[in-house]
């Protein structure tokens, strides 16, 4: 007979899997599982534990325990300045900044900045293009604890990375990378096809031990390429890298 943790904790997963709960939701808090199950606080506390350090799930302190995403990551421990990289290929950075202001986090933005419901964030839209061309359109928000600054920053003639990168040193950085197709908007604003393949970077930045900023990427497919260089010693994997032409 399995410890009875280990029956909520199953449980929990079993209803994953089948989509009663998916990414995003607000599973059962504590004393609901305390009740429904008639077990102990801390035996309900040591399934949800496992779930988090597991990954499935993540929890927000006075929030709640909400269903962790369930794709498959690609880690890139690499995060570059989309300016630099521009230059380094022989190209002038300029960008057009479409959006600078304020937001209040719903549930789900919440959770991943692991912040209360409603707690203001500052956001930005960028595009950046090299030599006139555009190359990657950037939405990114952040948390005004670490960078309070941030929209009083001059995103023309500087990045948003180096802003955020001057507040405070990157101490861990999660990727998801996938290929999509662009919502028409930001297809027109890349100048693409809205049937045009391209790969969209999620990423989350811990730095000064808070989630810093939360950004969505999106790149032209057929203008960048996922590459990396790989040991046993120092595992990295670089940033997206601009294909020539």
């Amino acid at each position: 007979m399995q410890p009875r943790y280990a029956t909520v904790k199953q449980d929990l997963l079993n209803a994953i899997a089948r989509g009663t709960y998916q990414a995003g939701d607000r599973l059962p808090s504590e004393s609901e599982l305390t009740a429904r199950y008639g077990i102990s606080r801390p035996t309900v506390n040591r399934a949800l534990r496992e779930l988090q350090q597991e990954g499935a799930i993540v929890r927000v302190a006075g929030v709640g325990s909400f269903v962790a995403e369930q794709k498959h990551d690609v880690a890139v421990s690499m995060v570059q300045d989309i300016a630099d990289e521009i230059r380094a290929g022989g190209q002038r950075h300029d960008c057009e900044v479409l959006e600078l202001g304020r937001t209040r986090a719903d549930q789900e933005l919440a959770a991943r900045f692991r912040v209360a419901e409603g707690t203001t964030l500052y956001r930005s839209a960028i595009v950046h293009r090299g030599d006139g061309m555009p190359v990657q359109y950037e939405y990114r928000l952040v948390n005004p604890a670490f960078c309070p600054d941030y929209l009083r920053s001059d995103f023309e003639h500087e990045t948003p990375h180096r802003v955020l990168t001057r507040a405070g040193s990157v101490e861990r950085v999660d990727h998801t990378i996938e290929a999509t197709l662009p919502r028409a908007e930001i297809a027109r604003l890349l100048r693409v096809k809205p049937s045009a393949p391209c790969l969209a970077i999620h990423r989350r930045t811990w730095s000064r031990g808070m989630v810093a900023s939360v950004a969505y990427l999106v790149y032209p497919g057929d203008r960048y390429r996922i590459s990396g260089t790989f040991s046993a010693a120092s595992p990295r994997r670089s940033a997206p890298r601009r294909q020539a032409g």
